[in-house]
């Protein structure tokens, strides 16, 4: 029982982080300027630290995942939930690296002009792990069959079980 509830609360934590994230970067879409316009340096920092701040809670949510017990039938679930972490976190820790290169790009010798820019164009895209959704489904699904065996044999908690987690898997995938 308290296994399903630390699972119920991880998916309300994860759902929580996107919100902000995407928040974050589309500051940083609005503080880099449109194209041949200058962008703000200072809100540019600012939205890098904002940013920073949102890999800091994906980390710390991966971490608690990684170092809480949980019984074995948890283990597929658990690591879903980390390797959706690890690969939002990887995506993320390029962002300052395509900063960084589009900085030195703007300070070094280009072949743009005040009439026609240098455009310094790049898309943030942050998806799932390949076949995520798939994978998370038949874990759920599995831990409602065993959660139903378990409290009572063909009851209508695994079903239950099962829905509440396919509703949060839709809304965390789309």
């Amino acid at each position: 029982e308290e296994a399903l509830q630390w699972v119920k609360r991880k998916f309300a934590e994860a759902e929580v982080l996107s919100p902000p994230l995407s928040q974050s970067l589309e500051l940083l879409n609005h503080a880099w300027g449109a194209p041949g316009e200058e962008g703000n340096a200072e809100e540019i920092a600012h939205c890098t630290k904002l940013i920073a701040g949102n890999l800091e809670q994906i980390l710390q949510f991966k971490e608690s995942v990684q170092f809480t017990f949980l019984p074995e039938d948890y283990a597929g679930v658990r690591e879903l939930l980390k390797d959706l972490m690890s690969t939002l976190a990887d995506q993320m820790s390029e962002i300052p690296n395509d900063l960084d290169k589009a900085v030195s790009l703007s300070e070094a010798e280009h072949e743009g002009t005040e009439d026609k820019p240098t455009l310094i164009r790049r898309s943030i895209v942050l998806d799932v792990p390949k076949n995520w959704g798939r994978n998370m489904d038949q874990e759920l699904r599995r831990l409602a069959r065993v959660e139903g065996r378990t409290a009572n044999e063909g009851s209508i908690a695994g079903a239950v079980l099962f829905v509440f987690f396919a509703a949060i898997l839709i809304w965390l995938i789309f």
